[in-house]
Order: C-alpha cells, then structure tokens, then sequence
C-alpha cells in the first residue's frame, strides 16, 4: 500500500478547507460573512470621531429581505436573484461615536440640513467608482434612508452597473467629503472577493 503524498494531501486539505469557510446556511451566516474583514467585503475606516464602512451587499441578501422571510418556489428565488444580479449594490455607513452624522458637531440648522441633503440627493457627486483599468463605472441609483435620530449610523446604499466591471481586477471607490471635515476617503475591493460570495440555501 503506498503512503499518502502529503503535500498532495495538505492541498485537498486546504481546498475542502476554503470551501466550507466560504459557505453559508442562512441569511445571517451570509451578514456574518460579509461584515468579516478578512472576506474582503466590508472595508472600513476611522478619522477622528468619525467611522466610515463601504460594504458590499450581496444579491441574496437583497432577495432576503425582499421575501421578508415567506417562503418561495425555486422560480420566484430565480426571479428576485436575475432582477437584482444585474447591479453591484455597496452600502456606505458613516457614524459618529455610535450615532448618526447629520447633526454630529453642526452649528446651525442649516449645516444640519445641508449634510441632509447631501445624503438624499448628492452622493452621486460625492462617490466615484474606477476600476483598475481606469473605467468609471455608472451610477444607476441611491437610497438615503432616514431614521430622524433614531439610528446609530447614516446609511446610504448604491447600485453600480456590475457588466461594466466585468474584466475588473479591483474597484476603487473615492469618497469626497460631505462636509465633515475628514477630507477624502478611499476604499478598494478585489472582483474575487465580491464575484465568489456564497448564496443562500433558500430552498432545501
């Protein structure tokens, strides 16, 4: 009987290995997933008293909380998945000490608003997405989504026209300002990362 080859042996290791760290079986497993840093999916950073997080939303997840939990045939799954696989959703999350940014260090009422209006109608001149080849990609849309004070974070998530990033290696994302004083931020994620997310078993 001939002995194992080990070096062949630590290689089906680390390839079942990666395989079952790369799964999930739920939706929360798949959140789990993406806010882990070392995934390459949600990158984050900190000027001040200000935190900055740019994560990418996977398409389950948008069908997930589309089906709010009912449950689905496998074609209704299919059909939520191609409806929104089409674009690259990244949502942007600034908070400062725990709390919201809008009213964060503002001097008047019109600061306030001004940093409000910035968040619902002009990120599209605030965020640019490049790829390593130099390409802009578009900006289809974005979602400010206000919670009066209530939230620990001020959210906003984009959608970006993923068949433009296709032969990408890299994405780079510049963030300029939005009247916080924290200058411009930029953040980098690798096409790898975000074209091998699991899916969720919807259906078992």
């Amino acid at each position: 009987m001939k002995a194992i080859n080990a070096p062949l042996l630590l290689i089906v290791f680390l390839i079942l290995w990666t395989a079952c760290s790369r799964s999930v079986n739920s939706a929360d497993d798949l959140r789990a997933f993406v806010a882990k840093q070392s995934n390459g999916l949600t990158k984050e950073k900190t000027i001040g008293e200000i935190k900055v997080l740019l994560t990418y939303r996977p398409t389950d997840l948008l069908v997930q909380q589309e089906l709010g939990g009912a449950p689905a045939s496998p074609a209704h799954i299919e059909q939520l998945r191609q409806q929104y696989d089409d674009y690259l959703y990244f949502l942007l999350t600034y908070s400062a000490n725990g709390k919201e940014i809008e009213g964060w260090r503002a001097t008047s009422q019109a600061e306030f608003g001004t940093r409000v209006q910035t968040l619902a109608f002009g990120m599209a001149e605030v965020l640019s997405l490049n790829t390593d080849q130099r390409d802009s990609i578009p900006l289809v849309d974005f979602l400010y989504q206000r919670t009066f004070g209530g939230g620990s974070s001020s959210d906003v998530l984009f959608a970006f026209d993923r068949a433009a990033t296709a032969d990408a290696d890299w994405l780079s994302f510049r963030l300029d300002d939005i009247g916080l004083g924290i200058g411009t931020t930029h953040f980098r994620f690798d096409t790898k990362a975000i074209n091998t997310v699991p899916s969720i078993p919807f259906v078992q």
